[in-house]
């Protein structure tokens, strides 16, 4: 049965779940799981904390003006979603 049903919730939820972000944190609800919402476009360095536009010059890349620390951006994005949970 999928939990996102109109006729099962009141319209004006129905309205504001229709968004991914609404689906994941109220079916994550429903099933007993915590949520923490992130900024998805975070630029913070784990390793200073310093955050700049400029800590990624590709979309795959990070490199921080701050201290140099570079690695691959998705491997320091989840790093920064681990810390921030």
């Amino acid at each position: 049965m999928d939990l996102y049903h109109p006729q099962l919730i009141p319209w004006s939820l129905a309205r504001t779940l229709k968004g991914s972000r609404g689906r994941v944190v109220w079916k994550a609800r429903l099933a007993g799981v915590p949520v923490v919402c992130v900024d998805p476009r975070n630029r913070a360095c784990p390793a200073c904390g310093h955050v700049s536009k400029a800590n990624r010059p590709t979309p795959a890349e990070f490199r921080c003006v701050g201290c140099g620390f570079a690695g691959p951006a998705d491997a320091i994005a989840a790093e920064n979603i681990r810390r921030a949970a």
